[in-house]
């Protein structure tokens, strides 16, 4: 399995608070692991799901998969280049490195928090003091610019 990370991020990612849920991710908001030979599906940080890059209609959600808390996996079915819930010959176990070390530079600069909060926490930590982190932030911001007035 093979992991490529993006470069950068668009500007409409970039100035959004909280990203869109309701719309697909950037392939920059993404980074791309191969399942199968020849197939290749991008991890969505956005919508938090895997997207096939050949048919983007043909998505799988982390909900569907199991957290390990260091990686995720999930039974893939290589007919219907998606997950399977029943034991085959043919089916095998996929895994993936949680968003937080697959490529934290992204999941910070998309959920505007330090990327030292990212690195620290996995995929569950992470999202569950998401607001936690956004709070201590604005916190900070608030003292350096008392500090500043003070001056």
């Amino acid at each position: 399995m093979e992991e490529n990370s993006p470069e950068k991020l668009d500007e409409e990612t970039m100035q959004t608070k909280i990203p869109d849920k309701s719309q697909p991710a950037s392939k920059d908001e993404m980074a791309g692991i191969e399942i199968d030979d020849d197939v290749y599906f991008f991890v969505d940080f956005v919508k938090l799901q895997v997207r096939e890059h050949a048919n983007p209609d043909n998505i799988i959600p982390f909900s569907k998969m199991k957290d390990t808390g260091t990686h995720y996996e999930f039974m893939y079915d290589p007919l219907t280049r998606t997950i399977s819930s029943s034991a085959s010959r043919q089916n095998y176990k996929v895994s993936f490195r949680n968003i937080t070390k697959l490529h934290p530079d992204a999941v910070a600069r998309i959920y505007k928090v330090p990327l030292e909060e990212v690195k620290k926490r996995n995929d569950k930590e992470f999202f569950r003091d998401l607001n936690q982190i956004r709070q201590g932030e604005k916190k900070e911001v608030k003292q350096q610019k008392k500090r500043g007035m003070r001056m």
